[in-house]
């Protein structure tokens, strides 16, 4: 399972001594993230317990709740700490018509500059989901409509709202290396979506930033898709996808479509990356509907966290035991899943779940132990590139 996500040669080590702190900014937000980041702390406390890897938790506000109580949805205090931080864990915020609020995750990418937002979408082993899906979903993530700059005009025919996008080649060209090197680690295969048949300013300038870094990559098989197109073959095709780069209002659009294709927004983590940061977050939101009933399903956090342990770990290994001991616990989900994948589970029973199946394997290869080290207590060695 795990042997098909090979994101760790693209991932720069953002640190890699052993027996380091790593200081973790913790936002869990708003909703149910105040419910799944805890869980992902467990899972992060476990493999402390086993390894030569220490974790500080930095716990910072941020989102509605900080909105209403402070006057701001990212006060300078949160955005300082995470600044101090070595990576951070993000929750789900709300966002819906409050005057004067502004979405703190989109301020953290643009502040941040986390232009890569990467999200793993594979086949959970659940009834009922489609298997052989593996995909890895990269948007950029500065800019597009996301620079939320709009305008209302009242006219003679009525109010007139008009947003500005833009799309511009540093961005775009960013972002199509960061994808065409993911997709040289995996099947080097990539699929660059767009809609420039109609937004020929804006889409034409990704399309030909993409196909220009193309040129750079000419071991990767590089196919294009109009987005209306892309959404009706990945709904009736979905394993003829391997990396997919698009703008930011797409990405997020198609990452969503992709989680509800493999299992559900509750197990697909993801990233939001640069070369000197990472900043994890499950792809779902705050499930107002699950707030206080200890039935959100932690998984997506847990993954998410794995992920951004790939920037943290020289031998990613330890994301490597995190998502073996994932799939594990989703064969049997029907007793050791959420409501969402058939199970009868707790938010909390399903992290101790996922914990029995992690500790084995953080015993059986330790994190920080070298191949040549395995060898040597005949071990078998698993390639991770």
């Amino acid at each position: 399972f795990f042997s098909s996500f090979l994101m760790r040669r693209a991932l720069p080590i953002l640190n890699s001594k052993l027996g380091q702190v790593f200081r973790l900014a913790v936002i869990p937000g708003d909703g149910i993230g105040k419910e799944v980041i805890p869980e992902a702390l467990r899972v992060l406390d476990v493999i402390q317990e086993h390894t030569n890897y220490s974790f500080e938790y930095i716990h910072l506000n941020a989102g509605l709740e900080t909105f209403k109580a402070t006057g701001s949805a990212l006060p300078a205090r949160t955005l300082m700490g995470i600044k101090n931080c070595d990576a951070a864990i993000f929750g789900a915020v709300d966002a819906f018509g409050v005057e004067g609020y502004s979405s703190p995750i989109i301020t953290l990418r643009q502040q941040l500059e986390l232009y890569a937002n990467v999200f793993h979408c594979v086949s959970a082993p659940v009834a009922g989901v489609m298997q052989g899906i593996d995909m890895l979903m990269v948007r950029e993530n500065t800019e597009d409509v996301y620079i939320m700059q709009e305008m209302l005009e009242e006219t003679k025919s009525g109010r007139v709202a008009i947003a500005m996008r833009r799309i511009t080649e540093r961005a775009s060209m960013r972002i199509a290396r960061f994808a065409f090197s993911q997709a040289r680690v995996r099947k080097k295969k990539i699929t660059i979506v767009h809609k420039s048949n109609i937004l020929t300013k804006t889409d034409g300038l990704f399309r030909e930033c993409c196909l220009w870094v193309s040129n750079e990559f000419r071991d990767v098989e590089c196919e294009e898709q109009l987005l209306d197109s892309f959404v009706y073959k990945v709904c009736r095709d979905p394993s003829h996808f391997d990396v997919v780069v698009t703008a930011n209002m797409y990405g997020w659009l198609l990452a969503n479509a992709a989680a509800a294709l493999v299992g559900g927004v509750g197990i697909v983590g993801g990233v939001n990356y640069n070369e000197h940061f990472v900043l994890a977050e499950p792809i779902h939101g705050t499930g107002p509907h699950l707030v206080g009933e200890n039935r959100a399903n932690p998984t997506a956090s847990i993954r998410a966290v794995g992920m951004l342990l790939q920037s943290l770990v020289p031998s990613g290994k330890l994301t490597q035991c995190i998502e073996d001991a994932v799939y594990e616990t989703m064969k049997d989900h029907y007793n050791t899943m959420t409501p969402d994948l058939g199970g009868t589970c707790t938010t909390t029973e399903v992290t101790d779940n996922i914990i029995a199946n992690l500790v084995p394997h953080l015993k059986a290869r330790p994190p920080d132990e070298t191949d040549q080290d395995r060898q040597q207590r005949g071990g078998i060695v698993v390639h991770m590139d």
